[in-house]
């Protein structure tokens, strides 16, 4: 048998994570659930996502990933971005907020405290 092998180009110290979710909102003519509200597309989700990569690249770190995922079910909080292997997560991050998390968060270490919306620990959800 063969041993498999990582493909990856590089190693990525942190991963980041964007809801980018669409489903509710003008491009699908649906009213948002005002239980919910409205999803990360609608509140700035890619735009979130493309200002990481300006930030990224302005702050010279190329030790971190940049992902847009579907939807997480926090839509009254998002957009939500999420730093792994930190277990971070942020909410309501809008493109003014990026840079401060490059620079703090992704280049600093220290996550930006007026943002975070939960912290998932090692051990919270470990599998017995």
């Amino acid at each position: 048998m063969r041993e498999r092998r990582s493909r990856m180009v590089k190693p990525y110290v942190r991963h980041v994570l964007v809801c980018t979710a669409s489903g509710a909102g003008k491009e699908k003519g649906t009213p948002a659930d005002p239980c919910r509200g409205r999803f990360c597309s609608d509140k700035g989700g890619e735009q979130v996502r493309e200002r990481f990569w300006t930030e990224l690249g302005r702050a010279g770190l190329d030790t971190a990933k940049v992902t847009a995922v579907g939807c997480l079910v926090q839509h009254q909080y998002g957009p939500i971005v999420i730093v792994y292997p930190d277990g971070i997560w942020y909410a309501g991050v809008t493109v003014d907020d990026v840079a401060e998390i490059v620079d703090t968060h992704l280049a600093g270490g220290l996550p930006v405290e007026r943002l975070v919306y939960h912290r998932l620990s090692a051990t919270e959800n470990a599998i017995p």
